[in-house]
């Protein structure tokens, strides 16, 4: 299976069953889909959140990296330690992704 750095997921595994073409295309289709949800969404640091949304965005990050950590780090770990890369790998792909989605969705206002 090729595997292919695609920013800013990392690298990605695609079917042996592709083309290089349609990989191509399909790396293309991620990273517009990429650029496409970093525009959606800009975060104004002159946007003024009163002390308990601050809190309150805060909480909801620690509970979805809480909840990664249970599903998907501490697996990632014992695959990792069991020889199973690939699982480890996959595993913190996903935990950056929904770190990520937490971070959109509640940004770090307070620093």
């Amino acid at each position: 299976m090729p595997v292919i750095n695609v920013p800013p997921y990392g690298p990605l595994r695609f079917s042996d069953s592709l083309s290089k073409e349609e990989i191509a295309q399909k790396v293309q289709r991620i990273q517009a889909k990429a650029e496409r949800e970093a525009e959606e969404y800009k975060f104004d640091p002159r946007e003024e959140l009163s002390f308990g949304e601050k809190i309150t965005g805060g909480a909801k990050r620690a509970a979805s990296g809480l909840g990664s950590l249970v599903t998907d780090v501490a697996p990632a770990l014992f695959g990792s330690a069991f020889g199973f890369e690939d699982y480890a790998r996959e595993q913190m792909a996903e935990a950056a992704e929904k770190r990520r989605a937490a971070e959109l969705e509640s940004p770090t206002a307070l620093s």
